[in-house]
């Protein structure tokens, strides 16, 4: 960025403590996909909604410009991935991977054997001063599921004296004792993974409860569901949303073989190919509902019709990518993804589990950096199929993998998650 770039950013920086959308665009900036001014327009018009809904005044119309401006910046690529804004690098720690609910369909299963304790609060605190001093500023803890770990809230309460902003991912299923530690300051976004399986009415009514509390106390709410050949639960999922659609969005993703490796590379193949109508369905039918929504890991342009794919793009930019961060430059960087287990280890990403340096005094980003890299630029080149050899999608991505690239740029294609290649 240029010098009179650097002055602008930090103008709007400033003036951004005192108007919201001046901040949010200090922080995306422009964009090849969308200018500086659709952003400003979008933020500035959702920022006059909230006030004016506030107020009482026009709800219903109000609801209406939200969920509009708020489909239109869904996803954008800086807020996914900036190496640039400390503000929004988040670094994701699990600390546990007990969960007592099981689902057939979780990227994590598997790895509850191998990590049968949960994070101490003295290593915890450990890891927040490394995270400070290596540059991050926002923590998302997930696990398994963070709030069954027994000293959740002081956790919680340890990340706020360190000053850290939490995100937290969560099944929503955790005793009202915690909706107030939850409430907290520092706690900026929560997601809440949507009960798709064998949940009881019990559960489900809890899962409202929660999630209405943190609606109702400003935190960024949002729903995450999973997209299974055999599961529907995404239209009780749309059906929730929409009740608080001004609210909050449902990010989809397509299901994963999971650290236990429900399934093979072949079967993963079939498996999105047979996804693709479906998630065109879905979105069709999350569009119909007014639902913000997006899709939340890569998707793979041949599972889906022109069509489909000309719909997606007239439903929102950003609304779904064709790679992943994890190397976006051609270079591992650990600031766009990356995962603390409970015993201070560490994997690339929530989705490979490839075990790298332990945090500890000394180790640095450049180490994780140096042990992942080569790793992850081997994986991304290998083809998913043996028909991505002759996709003009994937020897685009290919030819462009080793210099800078748009997140958004539909003419590439990985081959999907990396998960499904290891």
């Amino acid at each position: 960025m240029s010098d009179a770039g650097d002055k602008i950013k930090r103008t709007l920086e400033r003036l951004g403590e005192y108007y919201p959308p001046l901040r949010t665009l200090a922080i995306l900036g422009s964009h090849p996909r969308m200018s500086a001014a659709a952003v400003f327009f979008s933020f500035a018009a959702i920022d006059a909604a909230r006030r004016l809904r506030r107020l009482g005044f026009l709800r219903g119309a109000m609801d209406a410009v939200l969920v509009n401006r708020h489909q239109a910046m869904a996803h954008h690529p800086n807020f996914v991935a900036n190496r640039g804004d400390r503000r929004i690098q988040i670094l994701s720690v699990s600390l546990t991977y007990h969960c007592s609910r099981g689902c057939s369909f979780c990227y994590a299963k598997g790895l509850k054997e191998k990590f049968r304790e949960h994070m101490t609060p003295e290593n915890f605190s450990l890891l927040c001063d490394w995270a400070l001093s290596q540059g991050w500023r926002c923590v998302r803890l997930i696990g398994g599921e963070p709030t069954e770990h027994p000293r959740f809230a002081e956790l919680l309460e340890i990340a706020g004296r360190k000053g850290l902003t939490v995100y937290v991912t969560t099944n929503g299923l955790f005793g009202p004792e915690l909706n107030g530690p939850l409430a907290a300051n520092h706690v900026r976004s929560i997601c809440y993974s949507y009960p798709q399986e064998e949940a009881s009415p019990a559960q489900l009514e809890n899962f409202r409860r929660n999630f209405a509390h943190s609606a109702d106390h400003g935190r960024i709410v949002s729903l995450a569901c999973v997209i299974t050949r055999t599961d529907d639960g995404w239209r009780r999922a749309i059906d929730f949303a929409r009740r608080y659609r001004a609210r909050t969005m449902i990010r989809f993703s397509l299901e994963l073989p999971g650290h236990a490796r429900n399934f093979g590379t072949a079967e993963a193949a079939a498996r999105l190919r047979e996804l693709g109508d479906k998630a065109y369905g879905i979105a069709r039918a999350a569009a119909q509902a007014g639902v913000v929504f997006a899709f939340y890991r890569p998707l793979i342009p041949c599972i889906f019709k022109p069509e489909q794919l000309a719909y997606f793009r007239s439903v929102s930019p950003f609304l779904f990518y064709t790679r992943c961060p994890l190397c976006l430059d051609g270079e591992y960087d650990a600031h766009q993804k990356f995962l603390v287990n409970p015993d201070l280890s560490c994997y690339p990403c929530t989705a490979l589990a490839a075990e790298g340096v332990k945090i500890g005094p000394g180790v640095t980003r450049e180490d994780l950096d140096a042990r992942f890299a080569p790793l992850v630029k081997d994986i991304a080149r290998r083809p998913l199929m043996d028909a991505c050899s002759g996709c003009e999608y994937h020897a685009s991505y290919l030819a462009k993998l080793e210099s800078p690239q748009d997140l958004a740029d539909r003419t590439v294609c990985q081959g999907g998650c990396f998960q499904y290649r290891v």
